[in-house]
């Protein structure tokens, strides 16, 4: 069955000469850019003020993770998803999707830039360790095993649903740092086992 499954050295050269011409993916999405100098201008809906900031700023320092309400614009928001579903239905991987500029440039608005620096310092940058999670509809589906993001104060992950995310519909749960038992060690790759006690 996997034999059956794998693509020929035609197939594998027809993709990867589609993967790296950027007309087709300016064909495929014209909804988004690809290469445009103006990438970087993505208006804010509802950018966060200073005082919203100083708060997420102290939530991330006592409790680990900071959520915004919504700062950008929901068209921009639905091409995106638009974009990623695209990808899907043509059976490209999910994170084909930063082959766009506003998959970058939407991380890179004056509202989290102040917000990151605030914790991260001025000057901080964003490395290349990016991804594109698509969760089916399906019932069975499900994201990430529980994990451990990030790499320390000085590395930080930035997620943005592209889908109204809920407690009841999402994949994405956090435990505060704040609320971590003393008993449990700080990394939870450090950890052997967790006792009810420490659940409640």
């Amino acid at each position: 069955m996997l034999e059956s499954a794998r693509l020929s050295s035609a197939e594998v050269d027809g993709l990867l000469n589609q993967a790296i011409d950027a007309d087709y993916w300016r064909r495929f999405c014209p909804e988004l850019s690809v290469g445009s100098s103006g990438w970087r201008e993505i208006r804010e809906e509802c950018p966060l003020d200073p005082s919203e900031v100083g708060r997420l700023a102290e939530k991330v320092r006592t409790e680990g993770y900071f959520q915004t309400s919504a700062v950008f614009p929901l068209p921009l928001v639905h091409r995106m998803r638009s974009c990623v579903e695209l990808l899907r239905s043509q059976n490209w991987p999910p994170a084909f999707a930063f082959v766009f500029d506003e998959f970058w440039a939407i991380l890179r608005t004056a509202s989290l830039e102040r917000l990151l620096s605030s914790f991260l310092g001025q000057g901080y940058r964003q490395n290349s360790a990016v991804w594109t999670y698509y969760v089916s509809t399906q019932k069975g589906s499900a994201g990430w095993a529980p994990h451990q993001d990030g790499g320390g104060e000085q590395r930080w992950s930035v997620w943005l649903p592209l889908t109204d995310a809920t407690l009841d519909n999402g994949c994405m749960y956090v435990v505060p740092r704040n609320l971590l038992p003393d008993s449990l060690p700080a990394k939870y790759t450090k950890w052997d086992s967790v006792n009810q006690a420490e659940l409640g």
